[in-house]
């Protein structure tokens, strides 16, 4: 009878430690636990442990890092993505505390980087962004595992890259700004060297987003952001197998961050225009005619709404590079987009609607362009 109560008066016990230990808490706590380490940091009083607290925060990232690759490896999306996600909730509970850190924090052992060089530990030391260097550097990890069999968990990568590289905006941290830049250009590298076209194009989504958020910070920063999506396309165009395709979706994506960017007013306007309008420079037709017809489409939908702005002087610069068409091509794209009726593309796609739709109401400015730029000169264009 003794016994029965016994094992009777351990069931609250162990109810208790299977809740405390299942991977939600497990996560939690370790995120309370760097969250702890950061706070007593910037308390004078405990300078003398800077280490320790240093230590404590990379080995939390660490832990956090290791489970998401386990869960990887085993197949537990639900819990690689909480992983992941827990990542991103870290860095930010950080930032939230880094301008009370004292400048000894920024100093940390280059133990805590297996695998960078002495010089990039100086510059991640010298830049403030450790910490968010070790998390970018672990998410790095977590995406080169996703790639091979989990795209959800690339997906939240690419979608919490983009969120720190905004929270970077919104505390005006220049160089936590940059090193998100740098991360997505790196794992586009990574999926390129994968040849995963469809972690391109949602890499490239997510990118995009983060770019819309730099317009309003430094639109000068764009013009450098643009030179990266060409760089990557054209990555991607030379590699070829099918990868050439991305360079398609950053025309599409390209046009739209240009429009975003004429609405609200930006002062470089012509720059990221000029930028634009060299998408199709080293796409050869014959080789590839699909993703030379796409990029052109997006020239001409750019070229529609600038007309519906009434922006004659960006569009001459339209018009002067598709010259190099000659008319009766130019009429069949015309055509292409003028008989898209429905926004929604055909299946089911990441993106949720068809590139080359044009709403109703502005194809009537398609017609007005071809009218006064094409039609009326056709001289200019190719025979």
């Amino acid at each position: 009878g003794l016994t029965l109560l016994e094992i009777a008066l351990l069931a609250p016990y162990f109810l208790f430690v299977f809740k405390l230990i299942t991977p939600t808490n497990l996560l939690m706590a370790t995120q309370e636990k760097s969250k702890a380490s950061a706070t007593l940091a910037t308390n004078k009083q405990n300078y003398v442990n800077l280490k320790k607290y240093q230590a404590e925060v990379a080995l939390s990232l660490e832990q956090v890092t290791d489970t998401a690759l386990n869960a990887i490896t085993q197949g537990d999306r639900n819990l690689a993505l909480m992983a992941i996600d827990q990542i991103r909730e870290m860095v930010l509970d950080y930032l939230l505390l880094k301008k009370r850190l004292p400048k000894m924090w920024f100093i940390v052992s280059q133990e805590h980087f297996i695998g960078i060089t002495s010089e990039f530990h100086k510059e991640i030391c010298d830049t403030k962004q450790w910490v968010e260097a070790k998390a970018f550097i672990d998410m790095r990890l977590i995406f080169e595992k996703s790639i091979e069999s989990m795209p959800d968990g690339v997906n939240a990568i690419a979608y919490n890259t983009r969120i720190i590289g905004e929270a970077g905006i919104k505390i005006r941290d220049d160089e936590l700004l940059d090193y998100a830049i740098r991360f997505f250009n790196s794992f586009i590298r990574d999926a390129l060297n994968a040849s995963n076209i469809r972690a391109i194009f949602n890499i490239l989504y997510q990118y995009r987003l983060l770019t819309e958020s730099v317009f309003g910070y430094n639109p000068q920063k764009t013009e450098e952001i643009f030179g990266y999506f060409l760089e990557y396309g054209n990555y991607c165009l030379n590699k070829g197998g099918g990868l050439e395709f991305a360079l398609s979706t950053v025309a599409h994506d390209l046009k739209d961050l240009f429009i975003y960017a004429y609405d609200k007013k930006v002062k470089n306007i012509e720059n990221l225009l000029n930028s634009f309008m060299t998408v199709e420079d080293n796409v050869n037709p014959k080789q590839y005619p699909p993703v030379y017809m796409f990029v052109r489409l997006a020239q001409l939908q750019l070229a529609t709404f600038l007309f519906s702005k009434g922006d004659h002087k960006l569009l001459e610069i339209v018009a002067k590079d598709l010259e190099n068409e000659t008319v009766q091509q130019l009429t069949i794209w015309q055509n292409i987009l003028l008989g898209i009726k429905d926004r929604r593309y055909q299946e089911v796609t990441a993106r949720g609607y068809n590139f080359l739709y044009i709403d109703e109401g502005q194809k009537k400015y398609l017609s007005s362009f071809f009218e006064e730029y094409i039609l009326s000169q056709p001289d200019k264009f190719q025979a």
